[in-house]
């Protein structure tokens, strides 16, 4: 006699965990362009009233540091974020 039933599966269909990380990803890399655009604005703002970053390297590159982490953090955060939310739904 043939065994025909199928093994269990644990977990969402795998094809729900790719729609899900679709999903995130696009949250996630709208969160990242939100936060990069803000970030050259400030950027254009100081540049337009004469605000300049200081001349010590050390702080000056910490800034420009900030500018690059903050939004791909941020991008990161809600990817994961709206990721584990949208497995949720289903």
């Amino acid at each position: 006699m043939e065994d025909t039933h199928e093994p269990e599966h644990y977990g969402p269909p795998p094809l729900d965990v790719f729609i899900s990380a679709l999903g995130a990803l696009v949250i996630g890399a709208t969160v990242w362009a939100g936060g990069y655009g803000t970030v050259l604005a400030i950027n254009y703002a100081a540049g337009l009233m004469g605000i300049y970053p200081p001349a010590n390297a050390l702080i000056n590159g910490a800034i420009q540091t900030g500018f690059l982490v903050g939004p791909i953090l941020a991008g990161l955060v809600a990817f994961w974020l709206s990721y584990r939310f949208l497995l949720k739904l289903d």
